[in-house]
């Protein structure tokens, strides 16, 4: 069995919220020539639909061989530099977008959660609902938050 550990996803309620106030979020999406692209500080990405549709996602995992995917968000938004109440709105989408991908191709996808880090018990708080909810049995982190190694 081909499993990717590694796999990321920016689901399509992170993308609504920054499409609906990108202020708070510090980022913005751009659409240009009929794509849409995720502009972190400048730093452009195009949001191919892999990274938010479970079936493009499994479609390019039937191409490349693979056969389950752990998903995460990519590091763009992991937003570990905004303030406590946006990044736990983030997460919140983060994770329940990722459940929806696992819960359409359950046999394909396992969701990895994402947590507020700036904010020790918003953290612990949505680690317990994600178990809880959505049964995830794994989390993804930066090696570092906002300068500091774990």
């Amino acid at each position: 069995m081909n499993v990717d550990l590694h796999n990321h996803v920016i689901p399509q309620g992170v993308v609504d919220a920054i499409r609906a106030d990108p202020k708070s979020f510090e980022t913005k999406i751009e659409d240009r020539d009929g794509a849409s692209y995720f502009n972190a500080h400048g730093r452009m990405a195009k949001l191919i639909p892999e990274f938010h549709n479970a079936d493009a996602k499994v479609a390019w995992m039937d191409r490349v061989g693979l056969d389950m995917a752990g998903i995460s968000v990519a590091p763009p938004i992991y937003f570990y530099h905004l303030n406590a109440e946006v990044a736990l709105q983030s997460a919140k989408l983060a994770n329940d977008g990722i459940a929806q991908m696992v819960a359409k191709y359950p046999a394909r996808l396992r969701g990895m959660a994402h947590l507020p880090m700036q904010d020790p018990d918003a953290a612990i708080a949505e680690l317990e609902r994600v178990v809880k909810e959505h049964k995830f049995r794994a989390v993804e982190l930066a090696t570092s938050i906002e300068g500091r190694p774990l």
